[in-house]
């Protein structure tokens, strides 16, 4: 590997990592070894201690073959194994490729991970930024009440009534969606959680005042699903 670009850091005696595609892929080298059931014997019996259910033992034999471990998420490996007529030098390219795929794969994981969570805060913003909002506005209404006046004609006058699905509605979705034409792109490409960011963006400009199903409706007529 070494010989090949990659620079590996010993772990322990057992195990190294190297990165590739910018992930650290942790592998280990060491003897296959072959358990064997051996059968309990009297004698076997005088020197440790089996219980009357006991019929056999595992016994440990090395087998002389080297094994190559690729120790993956979630206590999961994939092993590379020689034998007899074929050592394990001669499988590094399997390995590398293999060690590459690996890398490729937790990339893509990790990176749709920091997408999901960059949509999970967007839309946990818009929620803290309606819930203000909202607060905000019933403080505004109660105290307009108190000093006089009747609720539907102090909704109409500050602008607070819900907005419904009409040209006013679709022109600041059309907005969000030239201001955010990445996420955009991944509502498009069929990803339906990146529509945080363009929710939001509404959300801030009608102050809470369209409702969330609407937009999202209007969003995907304006994209085209």
């Amino acid at each position: 590997l070494e010989r090949r670009g990659w620079n590996l850091t010993v772990e322990n005696q057992e195990k190294f990592t190297v990165k590739m595609v910018g992930q650290t892929m942790t592998f280990g080298l060491g003897e296959v070894v072959k358990q064997k059931r051996i059968p309990i014997t009297e004698e076997d019996r005088r020197k440790s201690y089996y219980s009357s259910y006991d019929t056999d033992r595992l016994e440990y034999q090395p087998t002389g073959l080297l094994r190559l471990r690729l120790y993956k998420s979630y206590g999961s490996y994939r092993d590379w194994v020689e034998t007899g007529d074929r050592l394990l030098e001669s499988r590094l390219n399997d390995v590398i490729v293999g060690l590459l795929q690996q890398a490729a794969r937790d990339r893509a994981r990790e990176e749709k991970w920091a997408e999901d969570r960059r949509q999970d805060e967007h839309r946990a913003q818009a929620r803290r930024d309606a819930e203000e909002r909202l607060r905000r506005e019933k403080q505004k209404i109660d105290k307009l009440i108190a000093d006089g006046g009747e609720p539907r004609a102090i909704i109409d006058a500050e602008g607070l009534a819900a907005l419904d699905g009409g040209d006013e509605l679709a022109a600041v979705v059309a907005a969000a969606v030239a201001a955010n034409a990445d996420a955009a792109e991944r509502v498009r490409g069929g990803n339906a959680k990146a529509i945080g960011p363009i929710v939001g963006y509404v959300m801030r400009e009608t102050k809470g005042r369209a409702d969330g199903g609407e937009v999202t409706k209007l969003v995907n007529e304006q994209l085209g699903i």
